[in-house]
């Protein structure tokens, strides 16, 4: 089952109490920054946002400005993707690099600027190229919430398009290789000058906000018992004037109603046509006004319409409990299937067994009316209580479908359960094409391709349809197959010469979808609606398509900052709606003509134009409201004089920091005991867009804390000899990961820091290595971006140096052990390295978990001496772990062979067998019926590469994960003779007690141990 992950909005907007004297209760700073953007989508939106990961590939101006309008929100993170470097045309056309960056990598020149804009999104620049990446590292491109693709060659969007659209289909052998992936959405992008286009591959979207104008269901014509019998129950002839004249409307018309019904057979008036009882019907609710100034009988004749509609499912729900996904969940269904499935179980329910019998759950929402408040919260109280008692029921429906297909009741959460229910009339599910299907099949899209001459189906006979600049891109992408180039380039290239060669081109793609030249031709003339007349030449393409083949070669490719903003804004706009799943996103292809934007502004309200097959065409400037919205999304980034702001916006001088109450430990990685480097820190902000942001590597910087602290803390297991390995894992550590706060480091060792001297020398080595950073630094004279970072980094390194633990543990052999290596009746496992690897494994294995140091955490993150972080995190893994709701992370998973887990799956099975709900969940999970192996006693088993981890240590200490563990301490032999280890152990603890949504391999980040580079596939289970 594919669950929905949202970020708590407890924990991503916490309201605080700026001044306690005062009592006033304010919305903290991140609220406050993202105040407009949180009434668009609400925190849960946000949370989507601050989860996710986006690639752009080939950050030129178009894509630069589309990743601008998601980091002002506050994306999770992003990555830019080029294997070229900066040129002086980029100059030109990019605001997001500056004349300096010539010569440089364009991936990591644009991350530098468009960081600059929100300093708690992460961003990293990759020197890369598509086509290498697909065929040495395809998992690359499965690691992202969202990628952005803008001016690609035709085989590159092909070849990624394939690549995400077979990951995305469980039944395909790309998923299988790979491992389960979600389906990423993928939006390519084209700009030529004034032309653009914007398409979006997602194999299945489904909404459930779609933010609807309204959420309102009176009911009026079908009432249900609660809500009549209280109509019924008031008395009009006994209220005084006041109580009459704050009647709420709703019961008006349902007291009129059904007086009607008991005239006219049981049937409501008719609205319209040359039968109409309007009239008659208004005249009724007319009679029952006491005198001629009561407002709510005026609004009950205004709204006397609401009488007249039926209530009833929708089409399109009702489509949706058709659906395949509907008749047939699986454990693996997505939550809004099975909630899909659920809903129509309560459909289906009759009325007295607490069903809908026949319709969707009651909505609360009431709209404002003419009542007064006493009136109004009785009547607001019945639909409540009736959507309540809707959502009790429809949560039994969802338990017996859960139960059905193996699922715990508990397996959708009630916020996702209450949230379905309230939007049930409006739910979405959005079915892509794939671009090979959109490129390569035929009968699909002919009709559209050829309406491009002006006709009277078009709405602005004087404007061709948008269909134009589909046929010039398509065109351009076979000129460039054809000739290694596009159209119009180089600069000093003969465009004129370039578009007949165009123009040959699309007579041939257009001849191979129907079209024919016509022999008159030459007779035909079409008014273009300026007044002039074309004529088009015998047996040559309609005027419409040469003028967007002439503006495609006379563009040259070229990728203009007005036609990059707007194409920007509209590409963020769709991405948003991807990645929050809110609102409904564009289905397919935007075509994007800025040429006439006086007369393409009266297309804004066709948002469908050619709705055929699949393929929706948007011409014009339809962005000033797209704008207007994105523009709402800014954040400020430095204050009326100049000065750089935080988060909080109150990043103006240490005593400032101080006066905020923010503990600097969490501002720029600053220790509280030495600001002596800020004031050169601020007189660099205040250089503002014109400095080399002390932050464009976001990733040394400790973030502003706007959370409570989460107990955590890093732990190593090392020894006096791996030293210098140690030290250089633990930089890297503090230069990829950006935590929010100071965390211990503990140091686990064998003894060989007991001694004074032994931790002294280590901790002079540590301040040699921040000592060297700031000579380096020094060096530097503070004239480039390094000076800052290493600046940074070497704070930062300090303030955690302040944290280091040595915590002592015992790695000999249990007693009844010590004599085993001479004991000739018996063969260890391993005995280079025994007892002391064996100890280790059952350290973390049996023992980590109740640890007087490790228990009373909620998180602890491992790591090895020989392990090292070699690209950046997105956040702070504790905290992602938090807002994930994740019990277990780690970097991949491999193989353990079978003779180093002898009798391993044996006692597995055989406490799974005792243990029902553990079983339950290790059947779901793959991990049982165990593996087999024609002919062979050993099995192998998959594990963690647990040397990096993450756990939620209170999720290790529940009881059933505790007996388990009590149940192989008790087994000592499997570690000390045949070295069981605690990578399958942690494996199969996590397969049997958790759910998959629970857990998860990260494959965002780079990562070596003892110089091996694992992937994040999971590979099959070997025998040796």
């Amino acid at each position: 089952m594919q669950d929905h992950i949202s970020v708590p909005a407890a924990e991503t907007f916490v309201p605080s109490v700026s001044s306690q004297s005062e009592g006033i209760i304010r919305p903290d700073a991140k609220t406050r920054r993202y105040d407009r953007q949180l009434r668009l989508w609400g925190a849960s939106g946000q949370g989507g946002l601050e989860s996710a990961r986006v690639l752009l590939i080939n950050p030129i101006a178009t894509g630069c400005q589309s990743l601008k309008n998601l980091v002002l929100p506050g994306i999770g993170c992003f990555e830019t993707l080029s294997n070229r470097d900066v040129t002086p045309q980029d100059i030109g056309q990019n605001f997001f690099l500056m004349p300096e960056s010539i010569g440089r990598p364009l991936a990591s020149e644009t991350v530098r600027f468009v960081g600059e804009l929100n300093q708690s999104v992460t961003g990293v620049g990759k020197v890369g190229d598509v086509q290498t990446l697909l065929k040495e590292d395809p998992n690359y491109f499965l690691g992202f919430t969202l990628i952005i693709a803008v001016n690609l060659p035709a085989s590159d969007e092909e070849a990624l398009s394939s690549l995400l659209w077979s990951a995305s289909d469980p039944s395909s052998s790309t998923a299988t290789s790979l491992g389960a992936h979600p389906d990423i959405p993928l939006i390519l992008v084209r700009s030529a000058g004034f032309m653009g286009s914007v398409r979006v591959q997602i194999r299945e979207h489904t909404i459930v906000d779609t933010h609807p104008a309204s959420l309102t269901s009176l009911r009026i014509d079908n009432p249900f018992p609660a809500l009549l019998e209280h109509a019924n129950s008031l008395d009009f002839e006994s209220m005084d004037s006041m109580q009459h004249g704050n009647i709420p409307f709703v019961i008006i018309l349902i007291r009129a109603l059904e007086e009607w019904k008991r005239t006219h057979d049981g049937q409501p008036p008719k609205w319209s046509g040359k039968q109409s009882q309007k009239k008659e019907f208004l005249t009724l609710i007319d009679q029952q006004r006491r005198h001629g100034d009561e407002e709510n009988f005026a609004e009950a004749q205004e709204k006397g319409f609401l009488a007249t509609q039926t209530t009833k499912i929708p089409s399109e729900i009702l489509e949706l409990f058709e659906d395949p996904s509907c008749e047939n969940v699986t454990k693996n269904s997505k939550n809004f299937w099975l909630l899909i499935r659920a809903l129509r179980s309560f459909v289906r329910l009759p009325l007295s067994e607490g069903g809908g019998d026949g319709l969707l759950p009651t909505s609360s929402f009431l709209p404002d009316m003419k009542s007064d408040t006493q009136s109004y919260v009785a009547l607001q109280t019945v639909y409540k209580t009736k959507a309540k008692e809707d959502v009790v029921a429809f949560q039994g429906c969802l338990s017996k479908v859960l139960l059905e297909i193996g699922l715990d009741e508990d397996a959708v959460g009630e916020d996702e359960v209450e949230d379905f229910v309230k939007h049930a009339a409006f739910l979405k599910v959005i079915r892509g094409r794939s671009l090979e299907q959109e490129r390569k099949e035929k009968g699909f899209n002919e009709e559209t391709i050829l309406s491009f001459s002006p006709d009277p189906t078009w709405q602005i006979p004087y404007v061709p349809p948008p269909i134009v600049q589909y046929i010039a891109f398509r065109c351009a992408d076979v000129f460039h197959q054809t000739h290694g180039r596009y159209p119009g380039t180089p600069m000093d290239a003969d465009y004129q010469a370039d578009t007949i060669v165009l123009e040959r081109i699309a007579a041939k793609f257009l001849g191979e979808r129907g079209w024919k030249e016509e022999e008159e031709a030459s007779e035909k003339e079409e008014e273009d609606g300026m007044g002039q007349v074309e004529t088009r030449e015998k047996g040559g393409l309609p005027k419409s398509v040469k003028d967007a083949l002439g503006e495609m070669a006379r563009s040259g490719q070229s990728d203009i900052p007005t036609t990059a903003a707007f194409v920007g804004g509209v590409v963020a706009q769709e991405a948003i709606k991807l990645m929050t799943s809110q609102y409904i996103p564009l289905n397919n292809t935007t075509l994007i003509d800025l040429i006439r934007p006086h007369q393409a502004l009266k297309t804004l309200k066709m948002l469908k134009i050619h709705p055929i097959r699949g393929v929706s065409l948007l011409l014009g400037i339809i962005g000033a409201a797209l704008l207007c919205l994105i523009g709402g999304l800014t954040a400020q980034t430095t204050g009326d004089d100049g000065t750089w702001l935080t988060q909080d916006n109150s990043f103006s001088s240490p005593s400032t920091i101080k006066e905020a109450g923010l503990n600097t430990h969490w501002v720029l990685g600053s220790g509280a005991h030495d600001l002596s480097d800020m004031s050169r820190v601020q007189e660099i902000h205040r250089m503002g867009a014109k400095s080399k942001s002390i932050l464009s590597s976001a990733i040394h910087a400790i973030n502003p804390i706007s959370h409570p602290p989460v107990r955590a803390a890093i732990i190593c297991l090392t020894s006096v000899e791996k030293g210098t390995d140690l030290l250089a894992a633990l930089e890297s550590i503090m230069r990829y990961i950006p935590f929010s706060q100071v965390y211990p480091t503990v140091l686990i060792h064998e003894g060989d820091y007991n001694s004074f001297a032994a931790k002294k020398a280590f901790l002079h080595r540590w301040n040699d290595r921040i000592l060297a950073l700031r000579q380096t630094a020094e060096m530097d004279n503070g004239e480039n971006e390094e000076y800052f970072n290493r600046i940074i980094l070497a704070k930062k390194m300090e303030a955690f140096g302040e944290q280091f633990e040595f915590l002592a543990i015992n790695m000999n052999a249990p007693e009844e052990f010590k004599d085993l290596l001479s004991d000739e009746t018996k063969e260890v496992v391993d005995k280079n390295r025994w007892p002391g690897y064996h100890a280790m494994c059952h350290f973390f294995a049996v023992e980590i978990f109740n640890h007087p140091r490790i228990r009373d955490l909620d998180y602890y993150m491992r790591f090895d001496t020989d392990s090292f972080f070699t690209t950046p995190q997105c956040a702070d893994p504790f905290l992602r772990m938090q807002a994930k709701k994740l019990l277990y992370s780690s970097r991949s998973i491999g193989n353990d062979p079978g003779y180093v887990v002898l009798g391993m799956w044996n006692f597995t099975e055989e406490f799974a067998s005792h243990h029902p709900k553990a079983l339950q969940i290790a059947e779901r999970n793959g991990l049982l019926p165990a593996p087999t192996f024609e002919g062979k006693d050993e099995r192998g088993a998959l594990g963690w590469y647990n040397n990096y981890e993450v756990a939620h240590v209170p999720s290790f200490l529940r009881d059933d994960i505790q007996e388990w563990i009590r149940a192989i301490a008790a087994y000592p032999l499997g570690f000390f003779q045949y070295r069981w280890g605690d990578s399958p152990l942690r494996h199969m603890t996590t397969a049997m007690f958790f759910e998959k949504n629970e857990v998860e391999a990260r494959c965002d980040f780079g990562y070596y141990h003892q110089d091996s580079k694992y992937r994040c596939g999971i590979p099959p289970i070997i025998s040796l």
